[in-house]
């Protein structure tokens, strides 16, 4: 399915610049990598944020979720508990955790992490 002309015939959104593609090799040394568990093929839509840009991301976001895509936590816009929970199932456990033993006063947990994470 092609995700991109299937918004655009229903929403009437195209991104205004080409998307990004590329292979990550398999990373196991960061605990939420989105290539945890084997190598990964990427797309990433691209744009200027013209209007109707975050919708798109939105509906994208779940589009790729349903088809057990994993996102990069510094990057990807409009993460919601769901998608991270559906991403990265049990580590999240592992992830708290640790935060709770390094920092058990959680003083290095910005809001935003700790809504996805917690």
């Amino acid at each position: 399915m092609d995700f991109a002309k299937t918004y655009y015939n229903t929403r009437g959104y195209r991104s205004n610049l080409l998307y990004v593609g590329y292979w990550i090799a398999q990373d196991r040394q960061a605990l939420l990598s989105y290539s945890w568990d084997g190598n990964v093929m990427t797309i990433d839509p691209v744009s200027t944020g013209n209007s109707g840009w975050k919708d798109f991301l939105t509906d994208y976001n779940t589009f790729c979720m349903e088809r057990d895509g994993k996102p990069l936590f510094n990057q990807t816009f409009g993460l919601t508990r769901a998608i991270v929970v559906h991403a990265f199932g049990e580590r999240l456990q592992t992830m708290r955790e640790a935060c709770h033993q390094f920092d058990p006063q959680g003083r290095l947990m910005n809001d935003y992490f700790r809504s996805l994470l917690t």
